[in-house]
C-alpha cells in the first residue's frame, strides 16, 4: 500500500514546485518595462526641439538608456529600477 501512495505524493510535489515557478515567470514578466529601449530612444529622438516628452508614471525598468538626452523630459514616478542610466541627461534645467 505504501508502494501505492509514494508516487503519488512525489507527483503531487512537483505540480505544487511547477505551480510555484510558474507563478514567479508570471510576476516577474508582470513587471517588464511598458516599453523598450529602442521605443524612447525613438520618441525622444522625434520629440521636437523645445517640446518636452511626458514620461510620467511610466514603467522604465531594467532598460538600457544609457547616453540618452531626456529632452527635459517630465519624469514624476517614473519606474527606472534596474535601468542603465549611465550618461543619460536627466536634466530638466534650462541650459
Amino acid at each position: 500500500m505504501t508502494a501505492d501512495v509514494r508516487p503519488v505524493t512525489r507527483l503531487t510535489a512537483s505540480l505544487r514546485i511547477c505551480a510555484v515557478l510558474t507563478s514567479i515567470a508570471f510576476a516577474v514578466s508582470a513587471q517588464a518595462a511598458e516599453f523598450s529601449a529602442r521605443d524612447i530612444s525613438r520618441l525622444l529622438f522625434q520629440t521636437a526641439p523645445g517640446s518636452h516628452p511626458a514620461l510620467d508614471g511610466k514603467n522604465l525598468r531594467r532598460l538600457d538608456l544609457s547616453n540618452l538626452d531626456f529632452k527635459k523630459a517630465s519624469l514624476s514616478k517614473t519606474d527606472f529600477f534596474g535601468a542603465d542610466l549611465s550618461g543619460a541627461d536627466l536634466n530638466r534645467e534650462a541650459a
